[in-house]
Order: C-alpha cells, then structure tokens, then sequence
C-alpha cells in the first residue's frame, strides 16, 4: 500500500471515530479546523502515524513547510526512503 493511502487510512478512521463526515482531501487541503477536526485529533492523527510508521517526524515540533495533505504525504515519504 501507498504511503498517501496509509496516511488516507489514519485521517478516515479518525473521521470515523468521531462520527463525522469524511473530507476527500487532497494535496491542497489545509491541515486545519476546516476539515471537522479539532487539535485533539491532529493529535491522535499523529499518535497513529507514528504506529503505523514507526517514527514520529513531530516529536521535535511542526516541520517546516508542513501546512497542507499534500505536505504531509511528502514528509512521510521523504522520511520513509531516510529510515
């Protein structure tokens, strides 16, 4: 599976959880309150990417340049071909 799909995955079970709509984002949509979600779900959002990759990018912060689904596919991609 695609790196974007199993990030897909996490974003859908975290609208799931939550009883909310799906958002069919794509590389332009803004990580922010505009997709349904609260902070506390970025959160939990980061806690399953860092399960289901096995590296947490944020532990040291919010990388640079990271606004946006698009940024963040490119992020776990990058760091996936480090690790």
């Amino acid at each position: 599976m695609e790196i974007e799909e199993r990030i897909r995955e996490v974003f859908n079970s975290v609208f799931d959880d939550r009883g909310i709509p799906r958002v069919d984002m794509n590389d332009q949509s803004v990580l922010d309150s505009s997709l349904g979600l609260e902070s506390m779900d970025f959160a939990i959002i980061v806690v399953k990417l860092e399960e289901e990759f096995g590296f947490d990018p944020f532990a040291e912060g919010i990388p640079d340049g990271v606004r946006t689904y698009g940024d963040l596919v490119k992020l776990y991609t990058q760091q996936q071909s480090v690790n």
